[in-house]
């Protein structure tokens, strides 16, 4: 009778089960580099070096773009205005604010003993591949090419290069040149800043790939725990309608509909009588092993809050971090639009668009996939009389991982595709028409 039901009664899809906790050696890492330790008083030498390397190579990066963008506004040899220096500073400075920012993070993430008890070995899958290995391919990829659409800053003084009078203000003709010999800069700011960026940018990495792992397999372990608790109330409001079903049969007539709420709330009386005799130490004991297990309001909101406290603790850890990468992916993307409206656009530029855009979708998916399951609970919940005063609570208690209260949802994602969808489309007309 049970794999009857579950076979064509549950609406329950996808995996049921959490897989197994990372492993002790995987652990010893991860504290060693983050400086995690049992002792507060034990220095941890290796996380105080890899702190400071992040630190000061981001401050580096940070300081020598400044100063190459201010002498790049000044130059006569090319057409940078203020607005050009002010957004480039800008967004270096969100990128390396993140950096150090995820690295404090990532600690504060696996100290937590609820975080920690939820990261399991499971992610996501996105055509069949670990969504973890795609953000870290995605990731890497985008961090390779940044730096080597760059690699010209390292380039050695031309002796021989003069500005030609009839190619000034046009910077795409220095391609070949070290961008501080153009801006009158000395060569060896932009060979340092170069180095402290790939220097940077491999920390960048490493951090925020290990909290986007965290991410993925936290809210992972959410919505297996969401369904599982979905197949309880599913199991439980079977067992009501067969009481239902059985007290129709007993006290109705043949042509009354299959659910009817009676008079006199005779039913309600029965269920309510059943619910009494069930204590919590039995609900305890016994819940996995009763196949006619009427759930308690008091098991329901139990289970109920637990989820609930759960996904709200993992959105307000990880809120900062995924608005500061959702705005500064949407500040990247509208500059090089920009930029590309007066500009050809290079294949390595293109990919530098699209890589970051693709991250998007694949972590807020794991935001929107605790949603949707969190959304069908109550509605899961067989009614009854008893259980009202219960459902005024739990709809205003729902289950959602949000971002400073914004719940993701699968359709937020489609509309942030279609309206980067709409700013290609738009580049594609205005070029077309600037050719007519």
């Amino acid at each position: 009778m049970e794999e009857v039901y579950n076979e064509e009664l549950s609406l329950i899809k996808g995996r049921t089960t959490i897989a197994k906790k990372i492993p002790g050696w995987l652990w010893t890492i991860l504290a060693s580099v983050l400086g995690i330790s049992k002792n507060p008083d034990e220095t941890q030498f290796l996380s105080t070096i890899l702190y400071f390397l992040t630190f000061s190579s981001a401050t580096i990066s940070f300081v020598l773009n400044a100063l190459f963008s201010a002498y790049d506004i000044i130059s006569e040899h090319t057409r940078s205005d203020i607005l050009d220096g002010a957004v480039s500073i800008m967004l270096t400075s969100f990128y390396c604010g993140l950096g150090v920012y995820s690295q404090r993070l990532a600690y504060r993430l696996l100290v937590n003993p609820k975080i920690l008890d939820m990261l399991r070995l499971h992610s996501k899958k996105v055509i069949k591949l670990n969504s973890a290995f795609l953000v870290f391919v995605l990731l890497s990829s985008f961090v390779a090419i940044f730096n080597l659409s760059s690699i010209n800053n390292t380039y050695r003084f031309n002796q021989n290069f003069k500005i030609p009078e009839h190619i000034k203000n046009d910077t795409d003709k220095f391609i070949s040149i070290n961008p501080c010999q153009v801006v009158e800069l000395p060569i060896y700011i932009c060979q340092t800043f170069w180095i402290s960026q790939v220097v940077y940018s491999g920390f960048f990495l490493v951090w925020n790939l290990l909290i986007a792992v965290v991410l993925v397999s936290v809210a992972r372990t959410q919505t297996i725990l969401i369904r599982k608790f979905l197949k309880e109330v599913e199991k439980d409001a079977n067992t009501l309608d067969k009481k239902m079903q059985e007290f129709q049969a007993q006290n109705s007539d043949t042509n009354e509909p299959r659910y009817f709420w009676f008079e006199e709330n005779q039913i309600v009386d029965i269920l309510d009588e059943e619910e009494d005799n069930d204590s919590l130490e039995e609900i305890e004991d016994e819940v996995s092993d009763r196949k006619e297990h009427v759930m308690t309001n008091q098991e329901i909101v139990t289970k109920y809050w637990t989820i609930s406290m759960n996904v709200r603790l993992v959105s307000v850890k990880l809120q900062r971090w995924m608005s500061t990468i959702i705005g500064l992916v949407c500040a990247w993307t509208a500059i090089r639009l920009a930029h590309w409206i007066s500009h050809t656009p290079t294949w390595y530029g293109v990919l530098m668009l699209l890589m970051p855009l693709v991250l998007i979708p694949l972590l807020t998916s794991s935001y929107a996939e605790v949603n949707y399951e969190g959304a069908k609970a109550v509605q899961s919940i067989f009614p009854t009389e008893g259980r009202i005063r219960m459902f005024r609570y739990l709809y205003g208690q729902n289950i959602q991982m949000t971002v400073y209260s914004h719940a993701i949802t699968y359709g937020t994602i489609g509309t942030v595709v279609a309206g980067v969808l709409a700013a290609f489309t738009s580049k594609i007309l205005l070029q077309e028409i600037g050719a007519l």
